[in-house]
């Protein structure tokens, strides 16, 4: 049931849950899969709003990465400052770049957030030791240095089985208060290429395998960024588990366009993710948790002028 990959494979899963911290400088859940200034981005296995990048106290992901899984997350003494706006919105899509804020005097330390707030940097917290259970085996999580909670091990799909009730326990620690939140296990997404194009000015259509032992209330969540070289933009898809969905010719020309200053690839990263979410609000703030199995794509640009 276990696999020897572990802790390059749970820096990989937690930068890809949109864990707190994580994605500060981005302003972005990455996700994640639903980013602060989209609500539709952010809900639970029954379809009630959840944690958002921007509202969460702390946001933990029992991931599926290439059939290797982990869980990993982390508690904060606030919710991460929104630095990033909603643009467009087309269908289930919608295109978000930086707000333009200005503070005066500047930050130091701290980020300006959307309003020209200065906020600090989000400080990690313990929440104690966790519990896992309803998987096979039940697994407890450390709290590790630099303040991330992640397994040590990694293990397959074997853990669960599709539609497992699973729950995350926290006793709580400090300013800490207790928690348990439960979310259904998520299949393997599928897909039968990981390689796109987006052309400038057409309509994108993502396609993905549908499963029917997908749990009720799960969401797909489509991502495609320039933040790596270029200005801070991202595309998001957030529908539900149908096996497609089009990103309107509109918000794909503004994610071209906004990486334009980036390495010659303009969208430069790029995923599909399978999710089913619950929080729990607590004294000490919200705290999500979420089963996920995620894909990287690869996607090629063609633009219009044939550059």
């Amino acid at each position: 049931m276990r696999s020897s990959r572990t802790l390059a494979l749970a820096s990989i899963l937690f930068s890809c849950t949109g864990g707190p911290g994580a994605a500060v400088d981005s302003g972005s859940d990455r996700d994640a899969v639903g980013d602060g200034a989209d609500a539709g981005g952010s809900m639970d296995g029954n379809g009630q709003p959840a944690c958002s990048f921007t509202t969460a106290a702390a946001q933990f992901a029992l991931a599926d990465y290439g059939g290797h899984v982990g869980l990993s997350g982390a508690y904060q003494d606030r919710p991460n400052p929104q630095i990033m706006v909603k643009k467009e919105r087309v269908g289930d899509c919608a295109f978000s770049s930086p707000a333009a804020s200005f503070c005066d005097p500047a930050c130091i330390d701290g980020i300006c957030a959307v309003g020209g707030e200065c906020v600090p940097y989000p400080q990690y917290l313990a929440a104690g030791t966790l519990t896992l259970t309803g998987t096979d085996p039940s697994l407890v999580i450390e709290q590790q240095e630099g303040g991330y909670y992640y397994t040590t091990e990694t293990y397959t799909t074997d853990l669960y089985r599709p539609g497992d009730e699973l729950t995350l326990s926290g006793p709580g620690a400090g300013e800490v208060a207790p928690f348990e939140v439960a979310v259904h296990a998520v299949p393997s997404i599928e897909v039968s290429s990981e390689e796109f194009r987006a052309v400038e000015h057409q309509a994108m259509v993502i396609t993905w395998d549908t499963a029917a032992s997908s749990p009720d209330g799960s969401r797909v969540v489509v991502r495609m960024d320039v933040d790596h070289h270029a200005g801070l933009a991202h595309v998001e898809c957030v529908t539900e588990d149908t096996g497609s969905v089009t990103v309107d010719s509109s918000i794909l020309d503004a994610l071209i366009e906004a990486g334009v200053n980036g390495i010659g690839t303009y969208i430069e990263s790029a995923y599909i993710v399978r999710v089913n979410r619950g929080a729990v609000e607590t004294s000490s703030g919200c705290v999500g948790f979420e089963s996920k199995s995620l894909v990287p794509l690869r996607v090629e640009t063609i633009l219009a002028s044939g550059n």
